[in-house]
């Protein structure tokens, strides 16, 4: 995450003129028309609240949020000269209810201006192969801008900005549940959760009638345990993940509350690239495995992602866990007779 996000909300106005530049270079970016203008409207929601936003304008905004002195000003309009009246003359109190909102809109407004350039960085580093032609909601933007504002902490940032341009991309990969399970996360949570993606695993599935890969629904990452064991007793501790971690990850809407859960999968399953944590594993099968053998549906232990476990996962950047490919390629080799490669 650029290093801007670590700044005091002063400078504001300095993050401001930094996206003016970015917004005109970012002609210069390949997207797609439509991504460009679910920036656009991005950029009117979180940042401008107007309904076009040429640089000038933009530039000027930076010139009138210099410093807090002229931010607190905007705030001492007619209609709160009105309300001290109401409630008394008290010009200290006056004074400190002004400096109060004037720091808090001027917090505000610094959160979403750095997510908002953050996210316009993901989509200058991203490939846009994935776009649609559809355009952002408005009431997903008004929900998220309520939700971006109120986090000033750096990582929770990077994961707002990944998922707002994730949105801007194609918009309804997040859905409105998906930005307040993440809006509640702490930064040892969301952690957490990073670390358990780096052990999730994506398998693509099997249909034996017709000898032909499927793809399983939205992807379906899950955790295999089978090769530890049972993760309500503590079975994952030495990768770090206690019963106590793993009910935190579920109270915070991150993977499914059943411990016991498995998945039928064809022996077939593990002859295909299997994503995990990142990088891909491939194993191969020897000359003396029959087609039944590899037809057969065996079950394996697992956790499942919730949905906004599933969608999170998409714009963590995950780190393979050696320790756990070791135990899952040694688990695979002996329970199927399989080879990796």
């Amino acid at each position: 995450m650029s290093s801007e996000l670590d700044k005091e909300p002063d400078t504001t106005s300095e993050i401001t003129h930094s996206l003016v530049n970015m917004i005109t270079e970012l002609d210069g970016v390949p997207l797609p028309p439509v991504v460009k203008k679910n920036f656009f409207k991005a950029v009117n929601r979180l940042i401008t609240e107007i309904v076009e936003v040429p640089a000038t304008w933009l530039e000027s905004k930076s010139q009138a949020i210099r410093d807090k002195t002229n931010a607190r000003s905007l705030i001492t309009t007619e209609s709160a000269k009105a309300a001290a009246k109401k409630f008394g003359s008290d010009e200290k109190l006056i004074e400190r209810a002004v400096d109060y909102y004037g720091t808090r809109i001027l917090r505000e407004q610094y959160n979403r201006e750095a997510i908002t350039k953050a996210a316009l960085k993901e989509l200058s580093s991203s490939s846009p192969d994935d776009a649609t032609n559809q355009e952002i909601d408005e009431d997903w933007l008004d929900m998220f801008s309520s939700i971006a504002e109120k986090r000033s902490n750096q990582e929770m940032q990077l994961y707002l900005a990944k998922l707002l341009a994730g949105e801007i991309k194609k918009p309804g990969s997040f859905h409105p549940l998906t930005v307040e399970v993440l809006a509640r996360l702490t930064p040892d949570i969301a952690r957490n959760f990073q670390n358990i993606c780096n052990i999730s695993t994506v398998i693509s599935g099997f249909d034996p009638k017709n000898n032909s890969v499927i793809c399983l629904v939205d992807n379906s990452p899950f955790i295999i345990t089978e090769p530890y064991g049972q993760p309500g007793e503590n079975a994952l501790s030495e990768l770090g993940f206690s019963y106590v971690v793993l009910t935190q990850l579920q109270d915070a809407g991150l993977i499914q509350y059943d411990f016991q859960a498995w998945r039928e999968l064809y022996v077939a399953n593990f002859l295909l690239p299997i994503e995990v944590g990142g990088t891909v594993l491939q194993f191969t099968a020897s000359e003396a495995s029959s087609q039944e053998f590899l037809q057969e549906k065996r079950r394996v232990k697992v956790i499942n992602f919730t949905t906004a476990g599933i969608q999170l996962r998409r714009i963590v950047d995950k780190t393979p866990n050696e320790k756990f490919l070791e135990k899952l390629k040694n688990w695979v080799s002996s329970t199927y007779k399989l080879q990796s490669i």
